[in-house]
């Protein structure tokens, strides 16, 4: 789980990694999308600490925890929860339902395809499992190997959504 002073880190390899940094051949090996500032990262974190992967003292990857308390503070995280309330799994709408979101996962380029990012969201699993009956998320369609892991990590695809000229898997994980 990460500290604050993780934080910094966390927000560097987001930079490295975000889509509008990367070359159209880095891009085919995943990216992410949502920027936030550090100020933000603080927020997430005092309502529910981000899960974070090292090798020793490298930070080699994270997956932010987003309360829907944290709602109000990010326009992509508050679109991805309207969203979210108008969306039902199985009989039940998810509004007012008892999950939590990955607001972003990322891993250092070196460290793809290693097993980090399962580790990641079976870290995540282990200290929120316990608190939360779902792990939503969405995912830009044209980044396949993040939605290739996710699925592979136990993520079902339950809506989609265009914003911001992109098309987006909404994934959740049943932890009941």
């Amino acid at each position: 789980m990460a500290s604050v002073s993780d934080l910094k880190d966390i927000r560097l390899l987001q930079e490295q990694n975000l889509k509008v940094n990367l070359t159209p051949i880095e891009l085919k090996e995943g990216f992410v999308t949502a920027k936030y500032t550090l100020d933000e990262l603080t927020q997430m974190h005092k309502l529910t600490p981000a899960i974070i992967a090292k090798h020793e003292k490298l930070l080699v990857g994270y997956a932010l925890a987003v309360s829907p308390k944290f709602r109000g503070n990010h326009p992509l995280i508050d679109d991805l929860f309207t969203h979210i309330d108008k969306i039902s799994y199985g009989d039940q709408p998810l509004k007012g339902s008892n999950y939590i979101m990955v607001g972003q996962l990322c891993v250092r380029k070196n460290y793809r395809k290693m097993g980090v990012s399962s580790g990641l969201y079976q870290a995540y699993k282990m200290w929120y499992a316990s608190s939360f009956d779902y792990l939503i998320t969405e995912v830009v369609l044209e980044n396949q190997p993040s939605l290739k892991a996710h699925q592979k990590a136990g993520f079902e695809i339950v809506s989609e959504l265009n914003y911001a000229g992109s098309h987006w898997a909404v994934v959740l994980w049943n932890w009941k």
